[in-house]
């Protein structure tokens, strides 16, 4: 039962969050709170994924589609601003002032008044009705072999991270892999802690994890302000997009670097489920089993929010 209390405990403080920060979203959509709202929305769907590893029947596209339209539809005013500010820091640097980062400015706004007018009708029904869903799944969750179950899911996710950084030449796909993939995999070991006490990691392991994941999200947003401006650059100084190509290009290196130390984390996190489970062979997960128990890819889990797409 204390498993159970707590996945509803911990689905309860999300969904409260996500509440509060959609009426403060209602009333003034800046920002933060559009970051904060994304950032609880990532939070609901990493943990949808850690659920279905452990009740295999939960429909997680079906949970996650609604979540994923909304989480894309409000992304445009966050990465509007994030664009704003690398371009206007690089015109700074650069001494220019352009009529592209001026634009940003009205776009910006012009996004906001968009979401605060009467042609906006959301509704927030098919998103209730998905955590009806995860709800049941929590409570018809069978709990005997609960340990085995997320020890699969972490191999799992383990050998995903791997398939990425065995390549010295990742391409800005994987790079986009590995950052959800990571940040997934922090969020449901901190809630593991709490489920299973014995398989805590050491607090230097999340602080290390932490620091990767704000190294990639900083290249991420180097990456999309470096596509976007791409496509803008006859209205941007040769100066600045050169500077953000090459910033960016700096970034990936730092990335690529610090693969030993994100294989030497799986290897730690290998570690601890080997002494969870008093193991002293690790534990091979046949493909094939994967597919019998309808497991996805991070990458297909996350097909429905491509952050490379900006429309309404």
């Amino acid at each position: 039962m204390y498993v159970t209390y707590t996945l509803h405990e911990h689905f309860d403080v999300l969904e409260k969050d996500f509440h509060r920060l959609f009426l403060e979203f209602q009333i003034s959509p800046e920002g933060e709170t559009v970051h904060q709202l994304r950032v609880n929305m990532k939070k609901q769907m990493a943990f949808f994924q850690m659920l279905r590893a452990l009740e295999t029947h939960l429909p997680l596209e079906e949970i996650q589609a609604p979540f994923a339209a909304f989480f894309k539809s409000i992304g445009k005013i966050r990465n509007l601003e994030i664009r704003q500010t690398i371009l206007s820091a690089e015109e700074r640097e650069q001494k220019i002032k352009s009529e592209y980062v001026e634009a940003l400015t009205h776009n910006i706004q012009e996004e906001k008044d968009w979401w605060l007018s009467d042609d906006v009708d959301i509704s927030l029904i098919p998103i209730r009705l998905a955590t009806d869903k995860v709800r049941s799944s929590i409570d018809r969750m069978p709990l005997c072999n609960i340990r085995e179950m997320l020890g699969e899911y972490f191999y799992f996710l383990i050998e995903e991270i791997r398939q990425i950084i065995q390549n010295e030449t990742p391409s800005a796909e994987q790079l986009h892999d590995l950052r959800k993939i990571l940040k997934v995999c922090y969020l449901n070991l901190k809630l593991t802690d709490r489920l299973i006490p014995q398989a805590s990691l050491s607090k230097s392991f999340y602080l290390t994890l932490n620091e990767l994941n704000e190294l990639l999200g900083l290249w991420h947003d180097q990456f999309i302000s470096v596509y976007k401006v791409n496509a803008k650059k006859d209205k941007i100084d040769k100066q600045v997009v050169n500077s953000l190509r090459r910033k960016e290009r700096i970034a990936r290196k730092k990335i690529v670097k610090a693969f030993p130390t994100i294989y030497d984390l799986t290897t730690e996190l290998q570690k601890a489920l080997f002494h969870l489970f008093a193991q002293a062979e690790p534990v091979k997960i046949p493909p094939r089993r994967f597919q019998e128990r309808k497991y996805k890819t991070i990458r297909n889990s996350f097909s429905q929010i491509n952050t490379l797409e900006f429309t309404k």
